[in-house]
C-alpha cells in the first residue's frame, strides 16, 4: 500500500480490493449504506417512523407466533409457531390508545 514496512493489508477494503475505500457499515454489509438502521439509529432495531414523523415502536406487533415482536397490521401477518394449534398468531398492541400515528384524523389524514 505504499507504506514502508507495512503489511499491505491496511489499505485493503472489506471487499479485498486495495484502496477501494469500502468498509463494513453498521449492519455488517461491505460498502453498505446502513439500510438496516431503525429511525433511532439501532441496527435491526424495532423503531419505525409513524405517519406523523415520530420515531417509536409500532403500535401493532405480533404478540405470539413465529414473528412475536414483529410489526403487523392483522393476525395473518403473524404466522404461528411450529408447535401451535392455530395457523396464525396474534397481532395486537400494548401501547396506550393514540400513541402511534396520533396525528391521524378519523379519515386517515395526518
Amino acid at each position: 500500500c505504499g507504506e514502508c514496512g507495512g503489511d499491505g493489508r491496511a489499505c485493503v477494503g472489506c471487499d479485498g480490493v486495495v484502496n477501494s475505500g469500502k468498509a463494513l457499515d453498521r449492519c455488517g454489509e461491505c460498502g453498505g449504506d446502513d439500510a438496516c438502521l431503525d429511525c433511532a439509529g439501532t441496527p435491526f432495531g424495532p423503531q419505525r417512523m409513524d405517519r406523523c414523523g415520530a420515531c417509536g415502536t409500532p403500535a401493532m406487533t405480533c404478540s405470539s407466533g413465529a414473528r412475536a415482536g414483529g410489526e403487523c397490521e392483522r393476525d395473518a401477518d403473524c404466522p404461528a409457531a411450529a408447535d401451535a394449534a392455530s395457523p396464525v398468531g396474534t397481532c395486537g398492541t400494548d401501547l396506550p390508545s393514540g400513541a402511534w400515528n396520533a396525528c391521524i384524523d378519523c379519515r386517515g389524514t395526518p
